[in-house]
């Protein structure tokens, strides 16, 4: 066993995961980690050819959340299959739906931050990123007529087993019963040939219904990325008062935001064959955690990368992912985002903060609470 066998724990990854991910990016890129029983890959250019190569490394495995959604979601599948079901899916979540999208967020989103304007204070991510982003996203996805706080409550149990380390089975029987329920409030709503979901469900509906489980799961993690996006911009009073100025600069401030804190923070894969990565010989059937949120970190590909900056340059990261399992989503979701952000600053004006907050979680990034003053 190596020295980093011996140091890589639960405790300090979740303690401090950023500081686990920046040792082990410079003296450990490719770590076994016993404790977990599977193999932590930090640097970039490492990530990247785990998440773009899947005829070496593959999502077709018995995951927590293959076992909590199903086998046969988009998620974790590969090839044919895999392509049939994102086929069924794409067009919705195209570039072509964003303005739609947007119109339909900045609704809700002036709504609920008008309620806001003139108090003294307020806990955004209950009283505002959650209601908006689960009303919008619930509409978006036909699901309109579900109570959003249903839709992310269902979200974070999900999210909670995924999100698993330590087998606490109470969270494994509790995101299995949400599975269920989400699957059987979900199935008359596929059953039915003009219904909300008929705009999604272009296949029998037993095809699809464990990959919409699947997407329900991730409903709460745009939430995450407008709570933890907003943080670091309070963090940072001059880039706050730039994106005030001037809005359409948000859509550099969310791309900033899931870069330095992605909510899905590792991916899991398989190696589907013997493999040497970063110089370590990988058996076949070793599980791997691509550290997306090391990557993004990543010191040779970006400068100063602990920093959060709006001016950095629009290099490619993997804050949604990457390769051909990328984030469904990933063209709609930094515009709704940014959408939701213009509202409050419009509405509102730029909040103060007044917590110490802040995001954890190794596997699943989390944001329980942002107290802020309101100017």
């Amino acid at each position: 066993m190596s020295a980093v066998d011996s140091v890589v724990d639960v405790a300090d990854l979740e303690s401090d995961p950023d500081g686990v991910y920046a040792r082990l990016r410079r003296d450990d890129p490719v770590a076994r980690v016993p404790s977990l029983d599977l193999w932590l890959v930090t640097r970039w250019a490492d990530v990247r050819r785990v998440l773009s190569s899947p005829d070496s490394f593959a999502t077709a495995y018995p995951s927590t959340v293959a076992q909590i959604c199903g086998q046969d979601t988009m998620l974790a599948t590969e090839g044919d299959r895999h392509a049939e079901l994102r086929a069924a899916l794409d067009d919705h979540f195209s570039p072509e739906m964003v303005p739609a999208l947007v119109e339909t967020t900045g609704a809700i989103a002036a709504e609920h931050a008008a309620a806001l304007s003139g108090r003294d204070g307020a806990e955004l991510m209950t009283e505002y990123f959650r209601p908006v982003l689960g009303s919008a996203l619930g509409r978006f996805l036909g699901l309109g007529d579900l109570d959003p706080a249903t839709l992310l409550h269902w979200s974070e149990d999900l999210l909670d087993g995924f999100d698993n380390p330590t087998g606490d089975p109470d969270r494994r029987r509790r995101a299995e019963a949400t599975a269920r329920e989400v699957a059987s409030a979900l199935r008359p709503l596929v059953d039915h040939p003009n219904g909300p979901l008929s705009v999604l469900v272009r296949r029998s509906p037993t095809d699809l219904l464990p990959t919409l489980v699947n997407i329900v799961s991730a409903l709460a993690e745009p939430v995450t990325a407008a709570g933890s996006t907003l943080l670091e911009l309070l963090r940072h009073p001059d880039q706050l008062r730039a994106v005030h100025t001037n809005p359409n600069r948000l859509r550099d401030a969310v791309r900033e935001g899931l870069r330095l804190r992605p909510p899905v923070a590792t991916l899991g894969r398989v190696t589907t064959r013997p493999v040497t990565l970063a110089g370590r010989d990988l058996p076949e059937g070793a599980v791997i955690a691509a550290a997306v949120a090391s990557a993004n970190r990543d010191e040779d590909i970006y400068d100063n990368a602990n920093h959060f900056d709006i001016d950095r340059p629009a290099l490619p990261n993997t804050g949604l992912g990457y390769g051909r399992h990328r984030c469904l989503a990933a063209a709609v979701l930094p515009a709704v985002i940014a959408t939701t952000l213009r509202a409050l600053l419009t509405r509102v004006g730029p909040p103060l903060l007044t917590d110490d907050a802040r995001p954890y979680g190794w596997k699943v990034r989390k944001l329980d609470t942002l107290k802020v003053r309101l100017t």
